[in-house]
């Protein structure tokens, strides 16, 4: 009540100053906490979206790097297994080996390697 009788006090031109004043108080708090909300929701979209880009690129560059991780391994063995195969191969050719024992000690040795 005293805040009432002190505004009723006043003088035309403070009521409208402190009245004016008030309004535009209230009308700018209202438009920050909009606009602070509005804001807020479209950086929180960019983040999530950004968010989402990378690591769909994150995922692609390790699935990449797996699968040519995977085919170099798979393709040095390939090479060895080659490798040995030939050997034997040169060996029977040469007639130090017969065609039987060449065949089995190139799949025993090409089973029997741990590749990992």
């Amino acid at each position: 009540m005293k805040v009432i009788q002190w505004f009723k006090d006043q003088s035309l031109r403070n009521k409208l100053i402190i009245s004016y004043t008030l309004l535009f108080t209230i009308a700018m708090a209202l438009g920050s906490t909009w606009i602070f909300k509005s804001v807020s929701n479209d950086i929180m979209v960019g983040i999530e979206e950004e968010l989402n880009v990378y690591t769909t690129q994150t995922i692609n560059m390790i699935r990449t790097t797996a699968d040519a991780s995977v085919k170099n391994h798979l393709r040095s063995i390939a090479e060895t297994n080659y490798g040995i195969a030939h050997y034997f191969n040169g060996l029977y050719e040469s007639g130090v080996v017969d065609e039987d024992y060449a065949k089995k000690s190139c799949a025993r040795i090409a089973v029997s390697t741990d590749y990992w």
